[in-house]
């Protein structure tokens, strides 16, 4: 950045939490307009640009700017000023997905993405009810897998939840989605796990063998939620061994958790 550069109104730099400066652009600038402020003493600088403001792009790009991401309504940019190493984190680069298991002497295994702000739980039960019209209450997730390079230009890593849910009462007919299932059924668990598709597919082979363990109620323990909240008091769930979350609820009451855990 010019040290000799005026700052302009509509130019406002804001300290960030890790030693740089942010601005929000969201009103119309003339490429004129941007003259940034000189930011001695900090490591890096982002500017976030509301839809609409491609005009700033390439001079930003002029001073020094990269693309870092982009949403539906903005595009962050931001250049890395300190002589010291980079410590700008890459864009988020995880998609998680969930596969729910719906214990009821029987199985079942929708599969689905989790969407923005939505909890593993939360998403295991969504998915179940809008792929099958099947109310759940989440019980613990059994495991995960992890791929990566496997969408977006192989630049992303897929993570996937297993997760054992319980049904509700009154919730066993079947309302299948039909847009997205080709055929959905209750079936014993043998029979589920036989299939030659879990068979043939060495990671859903893994994963129906697990829940098979379960039905015959072989001891496995997954992790299961507790509900707590984050320094500036927004919720948020800690997934820890069952058994330790039973024992975490017990002692804090009903009120801590939203999720049963016990077996």
């Amino acid at each position: 950045m010019d040290s000799e550069a005026q700052e302009s109104p509509l130019l406002q730099w804001k300290p960030d939490d890790y030693g740089g400066v942010k601005v929000n652009l969201t009103e119309p600038m003339t490429t004129e307009d941007f003259v940034p402020k000189p930011v001695p003493g900090k490591k890096g600088i982002w500017i976030k640009l509301a839809d609409g403001l491609e005009n700033l792009i390439a001079p930003a790009k002029a001073e020094g700017f990269k693309y870092h991401h982009a949403e539906s309504d903005y595009l962050m940019l931001v250049s890395w000023l300190s002589d010291l190493h980079n410590t700008i984190p890459a864009n988020a680069s995880h998609r998680i997905g969930i596969a729910a298991f719906v214990l009821n002497r029987v199985w079942k295994l929708p599969t689905g993405v989790i969407k923005e702000g939505e909890g593993v739980w939360a998403g295991a039960e969504r998915e179940v009810a809008e792929e099958t019209g099947i109310k759940t209450t989440f019980k613990e997730v059994l495991a995960f897998r992890e791929s990566h390079k496997s969408f977006s230009e192989k630049r992303k890593t897929d993570i996937m939840f297993l997760c054992e849910l319980i049904m509700k009462p009154g919730t066993f007919e079947i309302k299948k989605e039909k847009t997205e299932i080709y055929a959905a059924k209750w079936m014993p668990i043998e029979e589920y796990v036989n299939q030659p598709w879990n068979q043939e597919k060495e990671l859903f082979r893994f994963m129906a063998n697990i829940c098979l363990k379960i039905s015959h109620e072989i001891e496995y323990v997954g992790f299961s939620t507790v509900r707590t909240t984050t320094s500036t008091g927004r919720e948020s769930y800690l997934y820890c061994n069952t058994d330790h979350a039973n024992l975490l609820n017990a002692t804090r009451g009903p009120a801590s958790t939203s999720t049963p855990t016990s077996r």
